[in-house]
């Protein structure tokens, strides 16, 4: 993707309905010179495949909703070699996986700044997360970071406010592994 994004969802309307999409079964390999990786408005659910990425914006963002893997499976396989934020969305749901990113701010994020009055959250159940923030956060939420299981390995940048984990709201670690 030399001008844009490499996949980008259609938008919602009120005659097509809500944008969603869902990516599984696939190898997808790409490099977003300009924008984002991948980009979807409302929903993106990557449940399966082998997915590598390199952007120069956010590796994957959805405005929305993202949710990454589905429970009691062995979820994707993401490589997000380059990017501004590795993933982004308000609401953002790690639920299996592997998941490695190199971010030059944050690693993962919950917020969009469009959105006033939402309730971002940024939750991880199970999987394995990987992260090199490498001048901002590891784990950023505007708003709750639940953690309640899975392996989550974060560095992030050792400057001004940015920290391994910051949220906004309540912090939970109940399960999991985190270092």
């Amino acid at each position: 993707a030399n001008g844009k994004n490499g996949i980008k969802a259609g938008a919602t309307t009120d005659t097509e309905g809500e944008a969603s999409l869902t990516i599984q079964n696939v190898t997808l390999n790409i490099t977003a010179d300009v924008n984002d990786g991948i980009n979807a408005e409302a929903t993106l659910d990557i449940l399966s495949g082998n997915i590598t990425v390199s952007a120069a914006d956010d590796g994957i963002h959805c405005d929305y909703t993202m949710n990454i893997g589905k429970t009691g499976t062995d979820g994707p396989a993401i490589n997000i070699k380059k990017s501004y934020e590795g993933l982004e969305a308000a609401t953002l749901n790690i639920r299996s996986g592997n998941i490695d990113i190199t971010s030059e701010d944050d690693g993962l994020n919950a917020a969009n700044s469009d959105l006033t009055n939402y309730d971002f959250a940024l939750n991880i159940s199970s999987g394995t997360v990987n992260i090199n923030a490498e001048k901002g956060d590891g784990i950023d939420s505007n708003g709750t970071l639940t953690i309640s299981g899975g392996t989550v390995n974060v560095f992030s940048a050792s400057s001004g406010d940015n920290q391994p984990l910051d949220c906004d709201g309540t912090l939970s670690i109940t399960g999991g592994t985190v270092l």
